[in-house]
């Protein structure tokens, strides 16, 4: 999170030269101990060029120094159990549909370690009892091999006949760096920000991933990809309202998402101090997706929607973000603010409030004929009218 308006124009701006995209340096050299002006859109380079912020992203260093998995490999659960009223069109979903099952480690306690590391077990060793499609994005080889090796025990451990299973047993895994994620945020920005805004497009990175394996070995594709936190996965999610089959019948060309219960919560200012967007949060990420087209027609409207809001860190210099005399980071074409260090329920709820995007959601506009109820959030009061009863 960034400082106070008054601080950021004190160490982030350059008074005498400030140009759309551009926030220069202070022009005369620092005095000796003194801590140079930094740009927030650069990274620091130098001891000399720091401005003395110690960011996430600067300690955690998790390519590197990455915690170690447990050299074990138990499935301590018991043997999962089939909802009774799982009908037989939803588990076919289920057998159609790949899951993308991401882990990055994170800077964590010992405490947190351990949890992090059973959290991740428990969930593969769920989805291989049932045999669940899954092509899991990882940040390294190590962490693909602790995921595999706990899919593999899980169907060992509770061997299901072919008829029971949810998927085909294939799993898959690719690593994918933090250092190639396709949105890169300031510096000042929390490592979870970089991981929750790239969940879009790593589901892209283990699609093609998909691809690449079915020319190479001829196996079947599949309809449906969706992400899921390996610490959600249960049973419990083929009843959850994004695998509806009335629902994939009515908005099959749409991305549907989790939604909150509460159209009332109010979401955090992640965005930037002095910013308090608008509107609620009613999104929740760790369980969406849907058939590969509308995944990839809402990653392509991501690209264009987070170019307008979000100051992302780019290689080639084309900002579009300057800070105003407020101390406002904004679009330097539109002037509208931007979000700073959003999460993705951030970025997808606010794409969802927009004209321009929200017919890639699975919503029920409210005065529209032959719209099912349970849409995507549909008892949510946009302020485009959309809302049920739900």
């Amino acid at each position: 999170m960034i400082p106070d308006s008054e601080v950021l124009k004190e160490r982030l701006m350059a008074k005498e030269d400030v140009r759309p995209g551009v926030i220069e340096h202070a022009a005369t050299a620092p005095e000796a101990g003194e801590m140079q002006s930094q740009n927030v859109f650069e990274d620091v380079e130098t001891e000399e060029d720091d401005d003395g912020l110690i960011t996430e992203d600067e300690v955690r260093d998790f390519e590197i120094k990455a915690w170690p998995w447990p050299t074990d490999t138990t499935c301590k659960g018991d043997r999962v159990v089939f909802p009774p009223n799982l009908t037989p069109t939803r588990a076919n979903h289920w057998r159609e549909s790949a899951f993308a099952m991401n882990f990055w480690r994170l800077p964590r306690s010992r405490n947190y370690q351990m949890f992090d590391a059973e959290a991740v077990r428990e969930g593969f060793c769920k989805a291989g009892q049932m045999q669940v499609n899954v092509v899991a994005v990882m940040d390294d080889e190590k962490s693909c091999a602790f995921a595999k090796r706990h899919y593999d025990e899980g169907a060992k451990q509770y061997p299901l006949d072919k008829s029971a299973r949810l998927g085909r047993g294939t799993f898959m895994c690719n690593v994918l760096k933090p250092s190639e994620f396709k949105y890169t945020l300031h510096k000042g920005c929390h490592a979870h920000n970089a991981i929750e805004l790239n969940r879009v497009p790593s589901l892209i990175h283990a699609l093609d991933y998909i691809n690449e394996e079915a020319a190479r070995t001829g196996a079947k594709k599949y309809k449906y990809i969706y992400y899921v936190d390996p610490e959600e996965f249960d049973m419990k999610l083929t009843l959850h309202r994004t695998f509806s089959p009335t629902l994939n019948v009515a908005y099959g060309d749409k991305f549907r998402i989790g939604c909150r219960r509460s159209a009332t919560i109010e979401r955090s200012n992640n965005c930037q101090a002095g910013v308090q967007k608008s509107p609620i949060r009613p999104y929740l990420t760790r369980i969406m997706g849907g058939s590969v087209d509308a995944v990839r027609a809402l990653a392509e409207a991501m690209d264009t929607f987070m170019n307008e809001f979000v100051p992302l860190r780019k290689p080639d210099d084309s900002y579009h973000f300057s800070i105003n005399d407020d101390g406002i980071v904004e679009n330097a074409v539109t002037k509208q603010p931007g979000c700073v260090c959003p999460s993705d329920e951030e970025v997808l709820s606010e794409m969802a409030h927009r004209d321009e995007y929200a017919n890639l959601f699975a919503m029920r506009d409210a005065n529209a004929q032959g719209k099912l109820r349970g849409a995507s959030c549909g008892w949510v009061q946009w302020k485009s009218g959309l809302r049920s009863e739900d």
